[in-house]
């Protein structure tokens, strides 16, 4: 008898609580940036700078998301720019997923009859070289995003404390040593920086290098009080640069449902540790739990030893016998019976307590 009960304990259970498990998934449109884009009309579009993948985005492409500087030949389009456009014509940023570089660099195409950016009579006298001698810091960097695995520049950002002035140097004044004291990227790294002349050590010095690592992130779109069910509204993914700390959460499906574990601004970008499961239960709660045994379901009264979210198994009290085991909690003081975690002798006192039972034929 009691072989056949858990038989039947692994199969109904199972399905009762496949039933109850929420599919978050959803499709949503999509947003790339280019890196680089050229027009010839005084206004720019979303499908002049992106690549759009989705029908409701793809009917956004005449979207205008600049009008052309006067006076100017070349421009840029971050990606939060294109975000706020598309905010301003009431799409649902939570169904848009934005992707590529963080800014497109928009060149302007002269028209038929318009002069040319370089045309006969365009005083150049006062334009600047723009310099091509590499530096020192060119070097570090080279260096730091080889320790991050990191391959495309626009997927880190540097800042630099140094002093000295060292990393500005042009690299032909001699050769240079870099010696990290932190690997952690991203993060602040400590560099020491030493310069040889010849065989002999000339110069030594010891800079800073906060960098950064872009992340497709969710962030709060507004502020979230800390205990509030997380909304489709609340958040949205974006391109967002962090610098340390837990790495973000990258999916809508991880945060949307789940209770702000401390208060979050409008900008933060979420990570795990941000939301936790709503609490269902507490540890002293009266609770039922149950099991569907054939066409039975055999219900029974416990005390929870924990606290507990959906879909967590806690440690609960079975108020007859005084036997521990554990439960799946899928409601407000409601859980299920986990079969596979107890052991043979617990789910015989389980089974043989006095319990009311429910025909459900």
């Amino acid at each position: 008898m009691n072989t056949r009960l858990r038989h039947i304990l692994m199969l109904a259970t199972t399905a009762m609580v496949m039933a109850v498990l929420p599919s978050l998934a959803a499709r949503a449109d999509s947003v790339r940036l280019r890196g680089e884009a050229t027009v010839s009309s005084d206004v720019v579009r979303l499908g002049d700078v992106a690549e759009l993948n989705g029908a409701d985005i793809e009917a956004h492409a005449m979207l205008p998301v600049l009008t052309w500087p006067q006076g100017q030949k070349r421009t840029a389009i971050a990606l939060d720019a294109v975000r706020g456009a598309l905010a301003d014509a009431k799409v649902n940023l939570a169904r848009v997923t934005f992707s590529g570089r963080l800014n497109c660099e928009v060149s302007r195409q002269a028209a038929q009859g318009e002069p040319s950016a370089e045309a006969p009579g365009d005083d150049l006298s006062d334009a600047r070289p723009i310099s091509t001698v590499p530096v020192v810091r060119d070097l570090l960097v080279d260096l730091l995003s080889s320790m991050a695995g990191v391959t495309d520049r626009d997927e880190l950002r540097f800042s630099f404390t140094d002093p000295g002035g060292m990393l500005d140097r042009p690299t032909g004044e001699g050769r240079y040593e870099f010696e990290p004291l932190a690997t952690v990227i991203p993060g602040r790294v400590p560099v020491v920086v030493r310069r040889y002349a010849g065989e002999a050590l000339a110069e030594r010095a010891r800079v800073h290098v906060d960098v950064e690592r872009r992340f497709q992130a969710v962030v709060a779109q507004r502020r979230i009080p800390r205990g509030q069910l997380v909304r489709g509204e609340d958040v949205a993914i974006q391109g967002v640069f962090v610098r340390g700390g837990a790495e973000p959460v990258g999916t809508l499906d991880a945060v949307l449902g789940q209770v702000a574990t401390g208060t979050l601004q409008a900008g933060d970008a979420l990570a795990a540790g941000d939301v936790q499961a709503p609490r269902l239960v507490r540890r002293g709660d009266d609770m039922t739990v149950r099991c569907i045994v054939g066409n039975l379901v055999i219900r029974l009264t416990a005390t929870a030893m924990e606290d507990g979210g959906r879909d967590q198994v806690i440690r609960v009290r079975n108020t007859s016998s005084r036997e521990t085991f554990l439960a799946r909690a899928i409601g407000a003081h409601e859980a299920v019976l986990v079969r596979e975690a107890q052991d043979a002798d617990s789910r015989e006192a389980w089974a043989d307590a006095p319990m009311p039972v429910e025909a459900t034929r």
